[in-house]
């Protein structure tokens, strides 16, 4: 057994070793368990307090509350179900499919007389638009080309 013991002495050193490696980060990690214990401790109470906080604040809050009889319990429900009221009246309404279309066309009609106007009759001259005559002279003219 001391052959083996001699022969094997290197081993037994390198374990003992990581033995001892092993065991300082079991400490290390023991101790920041110990800590994290104590944070979450610390946190548990704070949320305790926090909860008994809310508690009292919404039954503070329950007790402001008013009663309700049955009319206004009733009244409260209406305006809960529907709290918008709508009513549809028509101001303009457009007695046949005529009108509509007519309120369509005519100002593409009108748009495409004035257009077509501009393309018949011819510009006035810069000499006579800078003339001093009489506006009505000056479209006579105009038109009468």
């Amino acid at each position: 057994g001391a052959s083996q013991l001699a022969a094997n002495g290197g081993a037994l050193v390198s374990g003992a070793r990581q033995l001892s490696d092993g065991l300082g980060q079991l400490r290390t990690g023991t101790t920041s368990a110990a800590t994290g214990a104590g944070d979450l401790a610390t946190g548990a109470d704070a949320l305790s307090s926090g909860a008994t906080e809310l508690g009292t604040g919404l039954m503070q809050g329950a007790e402001q509350i008013p009663s309700l009889d049955a009319d206004q319990a009733s009244q409260a429900s209406g305006v809960v179900a529907d709290p918008v009221g709508l009513t549809v009246e028509r101001e303009n309404e457009i007695g046949n499919p005529g009108d509509a279309i007519a309120a369509i066309f005519v100002p593409i009609g009108l748009w495409l007389g004035a257009f077509a106007t501009f393309l018949v009759l011819r510009p006035a001259a810069r000499r006579l638009l800078a003339s001093s005559a009489a506006t009505g002279r000056v479209m006579g003219r105009v038109l009468a080309r």
